[in-house]
């Protein structure tokens, strides 16, 4: 399984993780010789941003891609993990840096 990215996305449909075009946005300043892209800032995108796999011409929004099993735990220790803690969906923006 090609887990080619570190949030282990898989594409539905070809299950490749490589080759994810995520549209995101991301702060821009105007500037009079054009644009100049915000390095202090992380693009920002959600299950909801649109994603094209450039594999296999799949497209649909991030909550759609699989999320790939990179690590299973035994249950008992998952369990253990789990007690008292309130399960959170998965942080969809990318934290760069």
């Amino acid at each position: 399984m090609d887990v080619g990215n570190q949030y282990g996305y898989l594409c539905p449909n070809c299950e490749k993780g490589t080759d994810l075009l995520v549209t995101a946005n991301a702060e821009v300043l105007l500037t009079s010789a054009g644009t100049d892209i915000d390095s202090s800032t992380s693009p920002v995108w959600n299950s909801k941003s649109f994603v094209d796999c450039l594999s296999c011409g799949w497209a649909g929004t991030v909550g759609d891609l699989r999320q790939a099993s990179i690590k299973k735990e035994p249950a008992s220790e998952r369990a253990a993990e789990d007690s008292g803690k309130k399960k959170t969906p998965l942080d969809w923006r990318n934290h760069a840096g």
